[in-house]
């Protein structure tokens, strides 16, 4: 008996997320509500039984004017949305858990790694949130906001929130940029060749 319990002991992990349906309302100049179905993840530690954090999110269908909001696409897209994120303990990887979780999620439903969301300082106007999520590789279409939160980053100085305030973010993936944005090097090259 005790070798059994062991082993269900040794397969139980030290975090668990659950996942259930969120009814939302959704505004419908923006979404439909076929087009966003969101889920709450729940993340608890199973050796203390304490609530680490949640995370609402799903995957979206962008159009009309929300589009360009977040990714410079100028076609539809599907996006996994992360809408409410929220670690109850800090310096504990408990965001960073739930970001991997929804990339895995953003794949799955078919959102081909897309994740988008609005960084928010309602929550902690003392310590924002927009440096961890560019930390992880979030970019916002404000560069000037950009700039600024790698300075933030480079020097470990303190997001000021009347800076950044409500900033839409999107997770940069390479093959998703649009092609205004990738440099052709060879046509630079024989430019300059022409030049000399």
């Amino acid at each position: 008996m005790n070798n059994f319990a062991s082993t269900i002991q040794r397969s139980v992990p030290e975090r668990l997320i659950y996942k259930q349906p969120v009814v939302r309302i959704v505004y419908e100049d923006v979404v439909t509500a076929a087009d966003f179905n969101s889920h709450e993840y729940r993340m608890c530690d199973t050796k203390t039984g304490r609530y680490l954090g949640k995370m609402i999110a799903g995957p979206m269908v962008c159009r009309k004017n929300i589009r360009k909001s977040f990714y410079p696409i100028n076609d539809d897209y599907k996006s996994f949305f992360i809408d409410e994120l929220h670690s109850y303990y800090s310096n504990e990887n408990i965001g960073t858990t739930f970001i991997n979780l929804a990339k895995n999620e953003s794949k799955n439903e078919g959102c081909h790694g897309r994740i988008h969301l609005v960084a928010s300082s309602i929550f902690n106007p003392y310590r924002p949130p927009h440096v961890f999520y560019r930390k992880l590789g979030f970019k916002s279409n404000n560069s000037k906001v950009n700039k600024y939160l790698d300075k933030c980053i480079k020097y470990k100085k303190n997001v000021h929130w009347l800076k950044v305030g409500e900033l839409c973010m999107y997770l940069q993936i390479g093959k998703n940029l649009p092609q205004e944005h990738i440099v052709n090097w060879n046509a630079i090259k024989k430019f300059f060749k022409h030049l000399l």
